[in-house]
């Protein structure tokens, strides 16, 4: 990746751990009436929504929201009706800025980054045709099969971009917003300028190696492929060339909010493997240069299920925490009655405490606006639900020093190969996620490595290595210097079979470490995720593999000085270990299971990061610490969240 500094800054209230966050309307009355349908649970074309969009606009919701502790909210701004078609709309989310500000709470403008409405942006941009993206039969691309009334802008398009940046500038100067939150990055064109581009890429990229990797004498021909073909060298170089157009123009948008406001959020989305849309690839860059705060949506929120899998965002927390990004959690509830908010104080609680957990990334109610009966009331105002999240948000509020400026403890690392999770995904990722979720239920601190650069060194003690069957001659070399180093891995399956094109090596590139004293290999795969009923892996509802105990003894005997901290706890107690910014040791706990308060909860810290008395700091009653054997420590009677600081 080539280098590049971002420019701006970010301001101090948005440090981690200090931001509270809610979603406040992010689809404008406009787009619900044209869809004519549910959104995000939304009824927005019902007749009783205008009541609740106007108490959503009022002082008197604002004022709750403070008061409960949220600081930082997204509502809508620019959906792609066009800035002319959405005028109202946007000066009503003026109004609502200023609001918000005078109660102390930031503001992010919600922004379509490819979705247009040709029906209104017509007026706007006449010859819309030429700046949107066609697909490989050459019909025009929508967003979903049915919404033909939703197109999608091409990003090859300057005309497009300068739109865009448009935007921006309105929002920042004229609407007041803290920020932008992109929405809708999807990109996959087939038009003659792309096709074009798509050509002069790969003579830039790969013209000396036209016959070595394509078996082509030039590119003047080169056809991008119509479908995800993992083995196709041009589906290779297809992929590369969306995300490098994608990362580039979203460099340009950030570079731009931050030439109008340098301290303004540019939110979207992270990379993000696709583990369970086998219709739908990576076209994120895997690197966090482009973005202050990252755009989790995974549709799921933490806990166990009626079958006893333990549910959460851990992953995409991770995933964020690894590129250096800060991320909000957007997710649901999915039962058998489709995508549904939190309905009980403990499901509440525990919606918002993973992201506590794992770091102090904001702190997320993305249900807490949403319409609660038909009056106009919001779900916050519930006497069930609107307790339980003011008393975990004012907790947040008052102990942010927990999280900002921490640092993880963790030295077990999981290593995400670009090219094995891009093109070798249905192998590599049930592997990464079988083993990071035997790490999860076995209370073993772990951060997630996403890729790594010529040069760069692992940070974690032990780097583990799922069976990642493509690795780039650089990402050997990196293993074998951290070896060297003194570090240790744990290899699975047949790391190194592949060079990252998908070419088969001699010989696997690490074969030659098995026996080496600080080198574990499991060569048999018994890491990997059992398949669901549909018979993919999925992140949604995963399953631990049958062997979840000896693989968990296996990790923890590859750590040369051992775990930071042990923990027994069952299956259902999530584990984060964090040097806080004044040298204390904060190990935070979460019960998955918190329908019910899980039995005592045994703590043991490494021998060096043991101090003179600890103290249960908890936003919940009947919690308690005590002293356990030989040093230890009990946590009683965990409810949801605690975090026990020495």
């Amino acid at each position: 990746m080539d280098a590049w500094t971002k420019p701006g800054r970010l301001p101090e209230w948005f440090e981690r751990g200090r931001s509270r966050w809610a979603w406040g309307g992010w689809e404008p009355p406009e787009f619900y009436v044209r869809a004519g349908s549910l959104s995000g649970g939304v009824n927005g074309r019902a007749l009783w929504a205008p009541k609740w969009w106007d108490y959503l606009h009022s002082e008197e919701h604002v004022r709750a929201m403070a008061e409960m502790g949220i600081n930082l909210t997204t509502t809508h701004y620019y959906k792609g009706f066009g800035l002319r078609a959405e005028a109202a709309e946007m000066e009503r989310t003026r109004e609502l800025v200023e609001l918000c500000h005078a109660h102390g709470i930031h503001v992010l403008g919600y922004c379509q980054l490819t979705t247009v409405y040709p029906e209104t942006m017509l007026d706007e941009i006449p010859g819309l045709e030429r700046h949107v993206q066609y697909g490989p039969d050459g019909a025009k691309r929508l967003y979903g099969k049915s919404c033909y009334f939703r197109w999608q802008g091409d990003l090859s398009s300057d005309l497009f971009i300068d739109y865009l940046r448009g935007v921006v500038t309105q929002g920042l100067e004229e609407i007041g917003l803290d920020g932008v939150e992109w929405d809708g990055t999807q990109y996959s064109c087939y038009c003659e300028r792309c096709l074009a581009a798509f050509r002069e890429f790969l003579r830039e990229r790969y013209e000396e190696r036209a016959q070595e990797l394509f078996g082509l004498p030039h590119f003047d021909h080169a056809l991008p492929p119509p479908h995800i073909a993992g083995a196709d060298p041009m589906y290779q170089a297809w992929l590369e060339f969306r995300c490098e157009v994608m990362h580039r123009r979203l460099r340009e948008l950030y570079a731009h909010t931050k030439a109008v406001r340098e301290d303004a959020i540019f939110a979207t989305y992270p990379h993000a493997p696709q583990l369970s849309r086998p219709d739908r690839d990576r076209v994120m860059p895997w690197v966090g240069d482009y973005l202050d705060l990252a755009t989790a949506e995974t549709h799921e929120m933490p806990r166990v299920t009626d079958d006893g899998l333990l549910v959460g965002s851990v992953r995409h927390i991770k995933q964020c925490s690894a590129l250096g990004v800060p991320a909000f959690v957007t997710a649901w509830i999915n039962d058998p009655s489709g995508y549904r908010a939190p309905r009980t104080p403990a499901e509440v609680k525990l919606s918002i405490a993973e992201s506590a957990c794992y770091g102090g990334h904001p702190f997320p109610a993305t249900w807490a606006n949403r319409p609660w009966q038909r009056d106009g009331k919001t779900l916050y105002l519930d006497p069930q639900r609107g307790p339980a999240l003011a008393r975990y948000m004012q907790f947040f509020a008052r102990h942010e020093d927990l999280y900002a400026g921490s640092q993880s403890l963790a030295n077990v690392g999981v290593f995400y190969a670009p090219a094995s999770c891009d093109f070798d995904r249905d192998v590599a990722l049930a592997h990464l996620q079988g083993l990071e979720q035997t790490l999860l239920q076995h209370q073993v601190p772990f951060e997630i490595i996403v890729g790594i650069e010529a040069g760069e060194r692992f940070a974690t003690e032990l780097v583990c290595v799922p069976n990642q069957r493509l690795l780039s001659d650089a990402e050997v070399a990196a293993l074998r210097t951290h070896l060297e180093g003194g570090g240790a891995l744990l290899l699975t399956g047949e790391p190194g079979r592949f060079d990252e094109h998908r070419r088969e090596r001699p010989g696997d590139a690490l074969a030659d470490l098995y026996g080496h004293e600080r080198v574990t290999h499991l060569p048999d795969g018994r890491e990997r995720a059992p398949a669901g009923a549909d018979g993919r892996v999925s992140p949604l509802h995963p399953h631990l593999p049958e062997a979840h105990d000896e693989i968990a003894a296996q990790v923890i005997a590859a750590v040369p000085s051992g775990l930071p901290v042990e923990v027994v706890a069952g299956r259902y107690v999530g584990v984060g270990i964090y040097r806080t910014a004044d040298g204390r040791v904060a190990v935070h706990l979460l019960n998955y299971a918190n329908s019910q308060a899980v039995g005592p909860v045994s703590i043991r810290l490494r021998q060096d990061l043991r101090g003179e008395g600890c103290e249960l700091i908890t936003p919940d009653e009947g919690t308690s610490l005590a002293q356990g054997d030989e040093g230890g420590l009990v946590v009683r009677e965990l409810d949801t969240y605690a975090v026990v600081l020495c």
